[in-house]
């Protein structure tokens, strides 16, 4: 199976009635017509089946792992860029980080 392309961190996507999911939702819509996408949430619930993707969780509890099946040959879309995520993505070293909104803390 062939690595996606595109990464999408959505900690919003489950919420119905957001505009950050909207986008986050589209965005990841849009991806999934040129590339393969993956789609995760750091969201602390588990991940309802939306039908359009299979979302999975990023993190155990505590922390945020990268998947092993992932390589860093990818652009990654984020919804919100926390703490927890920045830094997990200064390891993995994407291709490309896009986020729509970020805490101040960072945003450096």
């Amino acid at each position: 199976m062939d690595e996606p392309k595109v990464v999408v961190i959505g900690r919003h996507w489950q919420e119905e009635h957001s505009e950050i999911a909207f986008v986050i939702r589209s965005l990841a819509g849009a991806a999934s017509r040129l590339s393969k996408t993956s789609v995760f949430t750091t969201h602390p619930d588990a991940p309802r089946a939306d039908g359009a993707f299979d979302v999975r969780h990023l993190h155990l509890p505590g922390e945020h792992l990268w998947p092993e099946q992932i390589g860093s040959d990818c652009a990654v879309f984020v919804d919100e860029l926390t703490h927890e995520v920045a830094t997990l993505l200064s390891k993995v070293g994407p291709r490309q980080v896009h986020y729509l909104v970020a805490p101040d803390e960072t945003a450096d």
